[in-house]
């Protein structure tokens, strides 16, 4: 497994975390319901879990294993640990939403910052949906290969 492609895809993560947090506080989004967003993750997760078991078993799992990939030992291994990464940052925001925390305002320099657990809950979903969807691209892309059935 080579650790600099999920380094990489964390730091994607992150980076659209911070931004669309950025971007909820600009546009006031709140969401304010965490069961719903504990439902979806979970029904995410559970869902990419069944099409990864699926392509396990299928004959395109030895053609995944044989074609390379930049990055990645083989086409396989990008699928397992892009997967791999969505659900961790997947079961931390589950986490989060479960449990009560208050992040403490914190000063830089003169300015004082404050995060806001509501907006953070947006740029955790759209984070968490960018990574699912990422999943999905490269489930989609790999169906494309023709597989012979005898």
């Amino acid at each position: 497994m080579e650790r600099k492609s999920i380094k990489k895809e964390y730091l994607k993560g992150l980076s659209i975390l911070i931004i669309t947090y950025g971007i909820g506080c600009w546009l006031n989004i709140n969401l304010n319901n965490k069961s719903d967003l504990i439902t979806f993750l979970s029904i995410m997760m559970g869902f990419f879990m069944t099409a990864l078991s699926f392509l396990f078993s299928s004959p395109l799992y030895e053609i995944l294993q044989n074609k390379e990939r930049k990055g990645y030992p083989n086409k396989w291994v990008e699928i397992v640990d892009k997967y791999f990464i969505a659900v961790t940052f997947s079961m931390i925001f589950i986490l989060l939403l479960l449990i009560s925390w208050k992040i403490p305002e914190f000063s830089i320099y003169k300015f004082k910052i404050k995060i806001q657990e509501k907006k953070i809950y947006f740029g955790m979903t759209c984070a968490s949906i960018y990574l699912f969807s990422n999943i999905s691209w490269v489930f989609f892309k790999n169906l494309k290969f023709p597989i012979n059935q005898n």
